[in-house]
């Protein structure tokens, strides 16, 4: 969702969700990307057409977050992407053996399940190695990230051929 000026006050923000407030979290992909104006408001076990959801969520961002020209640049339905990422869920840890770690959207830390937290999630696992080069700055690699091509009908492809 696009707004020049949309800004939040930290990276991510939990919503209060309902039936006609779909949203459960938005992301501020200036802090995390340095994409100004974009914010990614992720819907999980959504209900209803795509066009509906856009305009409830787009609503939900105008009154939650106090932005009136809030409006769609992008909206992406993937049924599959996510787990039920539910209160009190224990996801596992990133610590499998020493030296051995994980990493993902599943595993436990500060987001939900989403694509940002797979990346923070691979950040921590990488800076965690014991032979991790000094001077490697990882904090921007979301942002440096470059799809070629329709990057939601690949990730389908790789889970398919998984």
């Amino acid at each position: 969702h696009d707004s020049p000026e949309a800004k939040l006050s930290c990276p991510m923000m939990a919503l209060k969700s309902s039936p006609t407030e779909p949203a459960q979290f938005v992301f501020d992909r200036c802090a995390l990307t340095g994409q100004t104006g974009l914010l990614a408001f992720v819907v999980s076990a959504s209900q209803g057409d795509a066009a509906t959801i856009e305009s409830q969520v787009i609503t939900q961002g105008q009154k939650q977050l106090g932005l009136p020209k809030l409006q769609a640049l992008q909206t992406i339905i993937d049924k599959r992407a996510t787990f039920a990422c539910t209160p009190g869920l224990q996801r596992p840890s990133a610590l499998i053996e020493k030296n051995i770690t994980a990493c993902g959207d599943y595993i436990q830390g500060p987001y939900p399940s989403t694509l940002e937290g797979a990346v923070r999630s691979g950040i921590q696992a990488a800076q965690s190695l014991p032979l991790m080069p000094q001077g490697i700055q990882l904090n921007d690699l979301a942002g440096r990230l470059a799809w070629q091509g329709d990057a939601v009908a690949s990730q389908r492809k790789q889970r398919e051929a998984w």
